[in-house]
């Protein structure tokens, strides 16, 4: 009697052990499944294809844009085929001699033709002022810069323009840099034609941004900023090494010139000398932005056959510095990266397009 009560205590404790480690396999994959943290919801909209451009605008086909920082979308449906590009808070469209323009909120709206035959070329955007190269087909030196006002009316013009030989993709500077043949680089100023000849003989035109010129003079190293023809700042940096040009990155809050064993940073507004970067120690870094490094992982049950779930995509935001995750998005939906600013993050997460904002 005692040996058969025995075995049944041994086989309860057996159960009961087996129901702890259940217990604990089941608490512990719940527990240890990472969550969201430090985010905000901004906004929302339907997901679509497409390409991120100046770190402002989603354009996608059927020349439509969707303003990552608002939320808005606008669509010019009455223009079929084109080129679209972002420019001063504005979609720009493109299509032989035609020229489109609608504002981000949809406050605006214009359409101005070139002469029948000809191609209008965008070039520079600023102050709700569009410069364009209308050029005839037939000559390279057949075109003229226009200036179009923000009622779509043509406000100047300068004729015996060259045909722009490398004009701007998806994005407009604010300022048109050209090259001159016998030296120096030509800006030019979309609301009124004002020109001024620098000197210089290549130029950096930020998408939606400034133009940076720089320079060897007399064996220094001299670098200027543009959005308009006069610079907003000139640095003179000392001798060139290896009496070269640097090569030039423009960042939103910094200019980034690099030679071999030598980078300066200045800032884009001033053009004071900037410290260098603190190293992250963070890996796989998909953008940064302020003190912020974004990552993305994928977190995957540790026994799919008693937690049955599907694999989870984890973008997190982590300071650069000491790597502590300041704030989390967990999905089971595919999560794609659009944008990371140093309070807000855009994906495109799912069917969705979502910003939110980082907490704290």
């Amino acid at each position: 009697m005692k040996r058969a009560t025995s075995i049944r205590l041994d086989e309860g404790a057996t159960v009961l052990c087996a129901l702890v480690v259940l217990a604990v396999v089941v608490f512990g994959g719940y527990v240890f499944v990472p969550r969201d943290k430090g985010l905000s919801g901004d906004w929302s909209a339907p997901a679509t294809d497409g390409d991120v451009v100046a770190g402002r605008v989603l354009l996608s086909g059927g020349n439509a844009a969707l303003d990552l920082r608002t939320g808005k979308s606008v669509r010019l449906g009455s223009v079929v085929g084109g080129t679209a590009f972002y420019a001063d808070d504005r979609l720009v469209v493109v299509k032989g001699e035609r020229v489109d323009s609608v504002a981000l909120d949809a406050s605006a709206r214009w359409t101005w033709r070139a002469a029948a035959g000809h191609r209008a070329i965008p070039l520079a955007a600023t102050g709700d002022s569009t410069l364009l190269a209308d050029c005839s087909p037939v000559t390279a030196e057949g075109c003229r810069l226009v200036g179009i006002d923000r009622a779509g009316r043509q406000d100047w013009e300068a004729p015996g323009a060259q045909r722009p030989v490398d004009p701007p993709r998806e994005a407009l500077p604010r300022v048109q840099a050209s090259k001159v043949g016998g030296g120096g680089v030509l800006l030019t100023d979309p609301v009124s034609g004002r020109t001024s000849l620098q000197p210089g003989d290549a130029f950096v035109a930020v998408p939606d941004g400034p133009v940076v010129v720089p320079v060897v003079q007399d064996g220094q190293c001299v670098v200027s900023l543009y959005a308009a023809p006069d610079p907003l700042w000139t640095r003179v940096l000392g001798p060139c090494p290896g009496g070269k040009q640097p090569q030039v990155r423009v960042a939103p809050d910094a200019v980034v010139l690099q030679w071999a064993g030598r980078t300066e940073r200045l800032a884009t507004t001033t053009g004071a000398t900037l410290p260098p970067p603190v190293p992250t120690t963070v890996r796989g870094v998909l953008a940064a932005a302020g003190s912020l490094v974004a990552t993305r992982r994928v977190h995957s049950p540790g026994d799919r056959v008693l937690l049955p779930r599907h694999d989870s995509q984890v973008l997190e935001l982590r300071d650069a510095t000491s790597g502590e995750v300041r704030a989390r998005l967990v999905t089971e939906h595919p999560v794609q990266l659009l944008l990371l600013e140093p309070r807000a993050v855009v994906v495109r997460e799912g069917g969705r397009i979502v910003r939110y904002d980082v907490d704290g």
